[in-house]
């Protein structure tokens, strides 16, 4: 009896620990290191997550749902497994408070020929620049600004001109843009028959709000 208990024993612990290898052996994973732009540093505590697009009625829509997370450790480093399947779209997404978050498309493809997919990426601090912009005398019809020869990420900033026109040049502008950095910028005050062009840099350490007053 003892001997059909043990055999029996003997059966279940086999088949957990196969069913547990064959699933080791059915994922893929994402794995690298997360550094701070900048100084290279080590950045711990980053959530990064594996992502796929979502498919309905046929098309792809913007939404992306997670297929698994992590963090990364005291040394920066990230592993994600997850399960093999078909996917037709595939992302990273590292985000931490007060970072500038990122995306890392990857080809679903590549997992055709390799289980693991290795990524580091560097992830820059914050800082923000209120621009002010007064003119009390109204005595230009327009100010342009833009910033130049711009290497950060900013939905709101690019190296175009923002142009602002009278009435409303008593305005406050804010931007996000990579701290720890030199931001570059110009500006030009017209009116009739001046046309002045002006160059000049801010120095913006992470974590702060740095103030341009352009004041006429």
């Amino acid at each position: 009896m003892h001997s059909i208990r043990r055999i029996a024993l003997f059966g279940i612990v086999f088949n957990l620990c196969f069913a547990a290898c064959k699933k080791e052996e059915a994922t893929q994973r994402f794995e690298g290191r997360v550094l701070r732009g900048n100084n290279g540093g080590a950045l711990s505590g980053v959530r990064v997550e594996a992502q796929t697009q979502e498919l309905g009625n046929g098309v792809f829509n913007s939404e992306y749902s997670t297929l698994a997370s992590t963090a990364t450790d005291g040394t920066g480093n990230y592993r994600i497994p997850f399960e093999m399947a078909t996917y037709t779209s595939l992302r990273l997404e590292f985000t931490k408070s007060q970072y500038h978050r990122r995306w890392v498309d990857v080809d679903p493809s590549h997992f055709d020929q390799n289980d693991v997919f290795s990524k580091t990426v560097s992830l820059y601090p914050q800082a923000t620049i209120a621009l002010r912009i007064s003119d009390g005398s109204a005595e230009y019809n327009q100010i342009q600004f833009r910033y130049k020869d711009i290497d950060f990420e900013c939905t709101c900033c690019n190296d175009s001109w923002k142009v602002i026109d009278q009435p409303n040049m008593d305005t406050t502008i804010s931007c996000m843009v990579y701290g720890d950095q030199m931001v570059h910028y110009q500006y030009r005050w017209i009116a009739t028959g001046v046309d002045s062009l002006v160059q000049d840099s801010i120095y913006c350490p992470a974590f702060t709000t740095q103030n341009i007053d352009l004041n006429y």
